[in-house]
């Protein structure tokens, strides 16, 4: 039987309409029933060969069944259940004798509904042991191999055993398992056969190898049988347009006649019968199981039947199994992202844990690379592709279910890189926040079943219709792609996704809080430069006052006083700037410690005499209590008796007169624990969280408030974590008093040696001369009257040019240069100055009003032997020339 691609009607494959031939496979007989009557309204055209006599149109289907033990009322119910289910249904029929023509009057059949018919196929129920075979088979495979499938870990593996049972229960020579893709191609999976068969393993079909409408009927009609490619088709009759139409749906028959495109396909395979099972899970065509067979192969309907239900219980099987791999990988990730979230902290967000395991992750993921980008965070990982191919595949690939763009094939314009994979996922509708994985090329070779580029879609009618003919593997190398995103991959990447897009709502959350905090900073800044302004302003008075009286006054007492005054309001100008100084190393992380080992009981002792004098003034009782004496700690004991010295002094100044302060020195375990309690005013306790923020006051416009600008504390709290300790306040609320509380770690083993303390010589200050250089001229006139009183020569120069001509003329023992100099600056007169041969016998200082460290260093880069920061006292300064000199 040769196909003749003149006579059909139909110029594509997918015009076919294979579900109406109006003909069966004359292994059988149909018979097609008034759905209200049950009379016979279509036959197939061989029942002359069944029943005694062919004219039965329009007599009732029940007037030719006996009565056994599937009388009329079992087949009608019958009937009804495959309406309902809309499905096919297996029944046994028993014929009046007087109606068959000869043989057996019992036979198996099926039943359906089409359009406004029942339909009932009929085949001869001989070899009844064959449905006992069948249902052995099910059994073992049920008790045996099913089993079995928990244990498997791949899913060629269990198609490996399916196969298998199904060879032995059809006796065909070879049975494969074909897998559908994603395009509706196909690859054989696994493969029993006999010797002297082809094998088909790992081979490829393109999608047009199984139209589409082949694709939707093997959905509907889960078995399906040739048994003789070469068997004449029965037509139905009477024949449509002869009183009726119209065509008779056969979508659910298990006698339809093949498409003879089809039946041709087969034969060019060298198969003279096949047989297929649909493997079918949730309505979506997975695979089929395909039998082939070099001689005709007949399968008895109940055995077909068999193998049917045998099919559903692969189906399930394999989705099963393959969900569950799926999952165990889904698991995987799950797992990772847990533990990545257990280690997110204050000081390691997901991002930066991400980039820590970056190697588990593109493991996991199966990727080359990664990238993550938002408004305020880019990461990237591995091999990605720059921006501009990013946007390319944004605008470009196709969109998943999840939203995802998606692309195994970049094209050379969108991709000149070796990355030839994209798995894109947005995380806004604008496209341009998203998470990303990436793929390198992976060159692989297909084996195709003959030329996958056989068939030209734009040829003839015979070239477009013609099945393949060759079936000789053909072998393809592809490049330019990488290995296929899987529904798996995209699930993994969709879990990685929603982890960075709560990372990118957390982090707009915590910019809001963000800028609710710098709103408040900045009210607390303003409120900060007015107290500065206050504060400085204060001493200002009475310093100015003190001026005025000193040109009126002519008694030594009223001088004296005056005197006194200013030095303590000077004093408190320089306390504030130091600490503005101090704030400003902290924050930019430029303050040096000094550690050594010291006993905690000195710092606080010194840090009382500190606050001696605010102590006394307000009539406290200050109660130390030491539980263990000689508590060394590693420190630098300016910087924290700095700290103890603010707690206390803050102690002082927050209580009224005659007030309590409780300082108590413990040890415990390892630690070295301080408590400072006073009975002061009290923190309320909605500002015990923010009282060591920069520029915080509990109130500073109470009139409990003593001056102040609101950074000592944050100055503490800095000063603490240098020195590895912690400290935290604690108040029962207003007018209750606080308690601070300080921890450092103890040292042990260490000796610390009493110090020595040097008495300088100032009188080796007399007689050397000194070269003052600054454009300030009211320092200038001081400096000169101070130095004169320790018999010091010194000369004064505003500029620069001035100031080299006057040095070779002077010879200075000792130079002091102010940085912030007209013409030129400090750092560039004492690099011209040191061209004189006398510099090598002068002493060169530095002085400004910067004091950094910053500052500090870049002095001694250039020579100068101390950095002096304005303003300097006056024992300060000369201790500081006496040493220097000495």
């Amino acid at each position: 039987m040769k196909l003749d691609i003149d006579k059909l009607d139909f110029e594509h494959c997918s015009e076919e309409k294979i579900h109406i031939p109006e003909s069966i496979q004359s292994y059988g007989y149909l018979f097609a029933l008034n759905s209200k009557n049950y009379k016979i309204e279509i036959v197939s055209e061989n029942l002359g060969t069944l029943l005694s006599s062919s004219h039965i149109l329009g007599e009732s289907f029940f007037d030719h069944i006996a009565e056994g033990d599937y009388d009329k009322n079992f087949i009608i119910e019958t009937f009804k259940r495959a309406e309902e289910q809309d499905t096919r249904l297996p029944i046994q029929l028993e014929f009046k004798k007087e109606s068959v023509a000869k043989g057996r009057n019992v036979f198996f059949a099926v039943v359906y509904k089409s359009g406004l018919h029942y339909v009932v196929e009929i085949e001869p129920a001989h070899k009844f042991n064959e449905s006992y075979s069948a249902r052995q088979f099910t059994k073992i495979y049920a008790t045996s191999i099913a089993p079995k499938f928990k244990q498997i870990k791949s899913l060629d593996i269990m198609a490996k055993e399916i196969v298998a049972t199904v060879k032995n229960l059809t006796g065909y020579e070879r049975v494969i398992l074909y897998r559908f893709n994603e395009d509706c191609s196909g690859k054989v999976i696994a493969e029993e056969k006999e010797e002297g068969m082809d094998s088909y393993l790992d081979l490829l079909s393109p999608p047009g190898d199984i139209p589409e409408q082949a694709r939707e009927l093997y959905k509907k009609n889960w078995i399906r049988l040739t048994p003789d490619t070469e068997l004449s088709n029965v037509q139905l009759i009477p024949s449509l347009g002869q009183g009726r139409n119209p065509p008779l749906d056969l979508s659910h028959s298990l006698l339809r006649s093949l498409s003879p495109i089809h039946l041709q396909y087969v034969r060019n395979q060298g198969i003279r019968s096949s047989m297929s099972m649909s493997l079918v899970t949730h309505d979506n065509l997975w695979g089929l199981i395909l039998c082939h067979h070099r001689e005709s192969h007949y399968i008895p309907q109940n055995v077909r039947l068999e193998c049917e239900n045998l099919s559903q219980i692969f189906s399930w099987h394999l989705y099963a199994k393959e969900e569950e791999l799926a999952l165990e990988r889904l698991k995987e990730t799950d797992a990772a992202i847990s533990s990545l979230l257990e280690l997110v902290g204050p000081s390691q967000s997901i991002v930066d844990l991400l980039v820590e395991h970056k190697d588990r992750i593109l493991k996991l993921m199966n990727a080359d690379g990664f990238i993550f980008r938002s408004k305020h965070t880019s990461i990237s990982f591995g091999v990605v592709p720059d921006e501009g191919v990013i946007r390319k595949v944004l605008k470009s690939s196709k969109r998943s279910l999840s939203g995802s763009l998606i692309s195994n094939r970049l094209s050379e314009t969108e991709s000149d890189s070796e990355i030839k994979g994209a798995l894109i996922t947005p995380l806004t509708e604008n496209l341009n926040h998203y998470t990303g994985w990436f793929r390198k090329e992976e060159i692989k070779t297909q084996k195709w079943a003959g030329n996958p580029d056989e068939t030209d879609p734009q040829g003839s009618k015979k070239e477009r219709l013609s099945p393949r003919k060759s079936f000789k593997v053909h072998k393809k190398t592809v490049y330019g792609e990488s290995r296929e995103w899987s529904v798996n991959d995209i699930n993994m990447a969709d879990r990685f996704h929603k982890l960075f897009l709560t990372h990118a709502l957390e982090n707009q959350v915590k910019m809001k809080d963000d800028i609710k905090n710098l709103e408040e900073q900045d009210q607390s800044k303003d409120e900060f430069l007015a107290t500065l302004a206050h504060e400085l302003r204060n001493p200002l008075s009475p310093i100015l006052s003190g001026v005025e009286l000193l040109e009126a006054a002519s008694d030594e007492e009223t001088k004296s006083m005056v005197l006194d005054t200013m030095k303590r309001q000077l004093s408190q100008m320089t306390s504030l700037v130091d600490d503005l100084m101090d704030v400003s190393r902290i924050t930019q992380g430029k303050i040096n410690l000094r550690p050594k080992a010291c006993f905690i009981n000195d710092i606080v002792s010194g840090s009382l005499e500190i606050a001696q004098c605010l102590i006394n003034e307000k009539n406290h009782q200050v109660n130390l209590k030491v539980k263990k004496k000689d508590i060394k700690v590693w420190a630098d004991p300016t910087r924290l008796t700095q700290v103890f010295a603010n707690i206390i002094n803050n102690a002082a100044k927050y209580t009224e007169s005659g007030g309590v302060i409780d300082i108590e020195i413990n040890e415990l375990n390892g630690n070295v624990m301080a408590k400072i309690t006073d009975s002061g005013i009290g923190i309320p306790e909605d500002r015990l969280n923010s009282i060591f923020d920069m520029f915080s006051q509990v109130n500073p416009h109470s009139s409990n408030t003593q001056g102040g600008l609101g950074i000592g504390l944050m100055l503490v709290k800095r000063l603490v974590n240098l020195h590895n300790g912690s400290i935290s306040a604690s108040s029962e609320g207003q007018g209750q008093g606080s308690t601070f509380t300080l921890s450092f770690p103890t040292l042990e083993g260490e000796t610390i040696e009493p110090e020595v303390h040097k008495n300088l010589n100032i009188d080796i200050l007399k007689g050397k001369k000194v070269l003052l250089v600054d454009d300030n001229k009211d320092l200038a006139k001081v400096y000169k009257t101070l130095f004169k009183t320790k018999g010091m020569d010194i000369k004064i120069s505003s500029r620069p040019s001035h100031a080299l001509d006057m040095f070779e003329e002077f010879r200075p023992d000792i130079a002091i240069l102010d940085i912030g100099l007209p013409e030129m600056n400090g750092y560039e007169l004492l690099d011209a100055l040191k061209e004189n041969e006398w510099s090598q016998h002068t002493i060169f200082f530095s002085q400004s009003g910067w004091g950094t460290d910053k500052h500090v260093e870049l002095s001694k880069k250039h020579g100068f032997r101390k950095h002096l920061v304005k303003p300097v006292d006056s024992d300060t300064l000369f201790s500081i020339l006496a040493s220097e000199l000495s």
